[in-house]
């Protein structure tokens, strides 16, 4: 079995942490618990509903007993007479809480009490700088503190949903060793996984749906796992790809009732939230996924005093400048009152190459740009990431990160060539995506990981993609190895510094031919490039931007993440030309040579 050549470290970064468990005693019908960056207060109902998800709307008002913060979250039922409520540890502190309830015979309906909310662990390496943000007018995600984040995530989406807890943990053990810093997956059944072990869907019905906590619930510690390993939880709600798929066959009413059950369950956490996973949200359907994005991440709790009309309750905004969403992520709830619905990010993860960031630009809980360039690898597949609009939504207001969801997966079979994607098309689309946009992140995958069999075959509703290997296969590759190496190379940059910068070169050196595509970008202070360029050669640059006139360049293996020996930048009018060491996929970094900010070789 191949094994990658070293393990990614982070600076500063803390260990990986056990979870931690107690108990305190709360309000006559409550109690409440501490799990690893959440507390969850739990609560017994008097009397049993027909339908409880339908039936009965529980939200949790809290007050800082300090600050005087108010905020509400959504309370899900779990099954009998069991209602909870999960707080997310950057709501650390001692608050005072009352329930509201839909039904006001009901006996939680007034409950008050007292709560104190664990904050997240010190030194976590996840939650030491907060929670994550996509600021007004910025291409980067950052913590709560202001820190960069990189979005370097792993696609297991049916991880949670068939793993092994023991394989969970020992998966997410490793991803996070190599670099990894989220985890895609799954949160229903779907064409690829249409039942759990036990037999279970997520809900009974293809309309009128009868959500199924059991299902659920059998998530719950592989979910709250992701963050105790170090990674973001990348949780997709209602994919969307085919008619076997919930997000395609529900109705609007139902598709929106089990999106906000998996949001009020799983929102505690370090979450980014895929509304949709792979549909068609374009036309006449972005309209439903509008509604359906106002509804569960735009508007206030049914019940509760001060609930005045939140964003997204009437026509969708017309078109035109509008600021991207702030850091609270989420509407009023009156004076001071944070909705706990909205305080995660939220994308679309739309079908391979349909591009869907018009259709959302100017909804407000949408976070970021998400997209799929997909398992192509024909010249038009190609020339749609580099040359299409992935490469121009840069320059469109507001600003946003946008980040490449799905981009080639190694091993899978190419939609046109009909091969195995190589580690090298899986560098090449990760490069790609990190410097013809702000660089902000990427996702990979590998055909081995995702369905997650525990023996070769084809993958379920998937034969058209080649035969998959047991997902152990997935863990040690040569394309790992590049994301080891690309987290080890950004992270010794200002990598939120950089912005596309074609102009730097005075052509492409493969002409019209786009696998020989070069892609370069620089800081917004002039003092260092990285340029990617997948078959070497040569390239004519004009550096007449660098800051200082006497620079270097210096070349780095991607593959074995070995730099070559500092060359001084020679350059007659402004231009430059350097050849790459061979013909093989190469980055050259150009910089000042008394910058402060560059790697040393």
């Amino acid at each position: 079995m191949h094994r990658n050549r070293y393990k990614y470290r982070e600076k500063g970064g803390g260990p990986v942490l056990s979870a931690g468990s107690g108990s305190g005693s709360n309000a006559d019908m409550g109690s409440a618990s501490t799990g690893l960056g959440y507390t969850e207060l739990v609560f017994a109902s008097d009397r049993l509903y027909g339908d409880p998800v339908r039936d009965l709307d529980v939200t949790v008002e809290l007050v800082d007993e300090d600050s005087g913060r108010r905020k509400a979250v959504p309370a899900f039922w779990d099954g009998g007479a069991i209602w909870k409520a999960r707080i997310g540890g950057d709501a650390a502190g001692t608050w005072t809480y009352r329930v509201v309830t839909s039904d006001p015979g009901a006996n939680l309906n007034g409950l008050t009490g007292k709560v104190k909310v664990a904050g997240y662990p010190p030194l976590h390496p996840l939650w030491i700088h907060g929670g994550l943000r996509a600021y007004p007018q910025d291409y980067r995600l950052t913590y709560a503190d202001g820190t960069p984040f990189f979005w370097m995530a792993d696609t297991a989406w049916n991880g949670v949903l068939k793993a092994d807890p023991a394989d969970w943990e020992h998966y997410l053990k490793v991803r996070h060793e190599q670099g990894f810093t989220a985890v895609q997956c799954v949160m229903t059944h779907w064409r690829a996984m249409t039942a759990d072990a036990c037999g279970e869907t997520a809900f009974a019905g293809e309309e009128n749906i009868r959500i199924n906590p059991a299902f659920f619930a059998r998530l719950d510690a592989k979910v709250a796992a992701i963050n105790r390993h170090g990674l973001v939880a990348g949780l997709v709600i209602l994919w969307a790809c085919t008619p076997g798929d919930v997000g395609y066959f529900l109705p609007e009413d139902d598709a929106i009732l089990l999106a906000r059950y998996i949001v009020a369950r799983y929102g505690c956490h370090q979450v980014v939230w895929f509304l949709g996973g792979d549909g068609n949200y374009t036309g006449d359907k972005a309209e439903r996924w509008r509604r359906i994005g106002r509804k569960v991440f735009g508007l206030l709790p049914k019940s509760g005093p001060g609930t005045s009309q939140g964003p997204g309750q009437g026509p969708a905004p017309a078109p035109g400048p509008a600021p991207g969403p702030g850091p609270a992520m989420g509407p009023a709830m009156g004076p001071g009152l944070g909705l706990g619905l909205g305080e995660r990010l939220v994308t679309m993860h739309p079908g391979g190459q349909q591009w869907v960031a018009d259709e959302f630009r100017y909804e407000k809980w949408y976070s970021f740009v998400g997209y799929q360039s997909g398992h192509g690898d024909s010249a038009k597949a190609l020339n749609w990431l580099i040359n299409g609009p992935p490469a121009g939504e840069w320059r469109n207001t507001p600003p946003r990160p946008i980040i490449d969801l799905e981009p080639n997966y190694e091993a899978h079979l190419s939609y046109h060539a009909r091969r195995h994607i190589t580690p090298h098309q899986v560098r090449r689309a990760l490069y790609w995506n990190l410097l013809i946009t702000p660089t902000a992140g990427v996702s990979y995958g590998n055909n081995s990981i995702w369905p997650w069999l525990t023996e070769r075959g084809p993958a379920p509703g998937h034969q058209n993609i080649g035969i998959s290997n047991a997902w152990q296969h997935g863990l040690y590759t040569p394309g790992i190895d590049s994301v080891t190496n690309i987290r080890r190379f950004f992270d010794s940059l200002p990598w939120w510094r950089l912005y596309p910068a074609p102009e730097m070169l005075l052509h492409q050196p493969a002409g019209d031919d786009p696998n020989g595509f070069v892609a370069a970008a620089k800081t917004d202070d002039n003092t260092l490039a990285v340029i990617y360029l997948p078959e070497g050669g040569k390239i004519t640059l004009d550096i007449s931007w660098l800051a200082q006139p006497d620079g270097e360049a210096v070349w780095y293996n991607p593959d074995a993440g070995i730099y070559m020996k500092p060359l001084p930048l020679a350059a007659a009018g402004g231009v430059c030309e350097l050849s790459a060491p061979d013909r093989h996929d190469w980055v050259l970094l150009l910089r000042c040579r008394a910058s402060e900010m560059c790697p040393s070789s």
